[in-house]
């Protein structure tokens, strides 16, 4: 663990981020946005507020030097990347709107979706039950 800290610290001190990238593969097995030069200033110049800001919630929460101020708390600098927008790209849904169907577009009534049609055998299985069923709302 303490080889990857040691790399991460070299990348981050580089003075060429792109040149860095070409020669170590450090940061080859994903590619999101932020890894390039400007994103790893970004990175460093929001370091350097965040720890500002740290040290200023400490001296108004723990030490409580100071009065509380919550404005700002949730600002970020930076582009955050979760695991599911890279793993999973968004499904597209199908379009199910029909233009014959559409109210205005003809004088035909909209068609109904059609009803799946029972086999013989399975009429022949129900047709004791659905006798039963009706003299029951005949009787009651």
């Amino acid at each position: 663990m303490w080889n990857l800290v040691e790399k991460l610290l070299i990348a981050f001190d580089t003075k060429d981020f792109n040149h860095y990238n070409q020669t170590h593969d450090l940061f080859h097995t994903s590619y999101p946005k932020e890894i390039h030069a400007d994103g790893i200033r970004r990175l460093k110049e929001c370091y350097k507020r965040e720890l500002h800001h740290i040290h200023l919630i400490y001296a108004q929460e723990v030490l409580k030097k100071e009065k509380i101020d919550t404005t700002g708390r949730r600002v970020k600098e930076v582009l955050v990347t979760k695991y599911k927008d890279i793993e999973k790209p968004l499904r597209k849904r199908k379009n199910t709107n029909i233009l014959d169907n559409q109210p205005g577009s003809s004088d035909e009534p909209p068609k109904k979706r059609v009803r799946r049609i029972p086999s013989k055998e399975a009429v022949e299985i129900f047709a004791p039950m659905v006798a039963k069923l009706n003299n029951g709302k005949e009787n009651g």
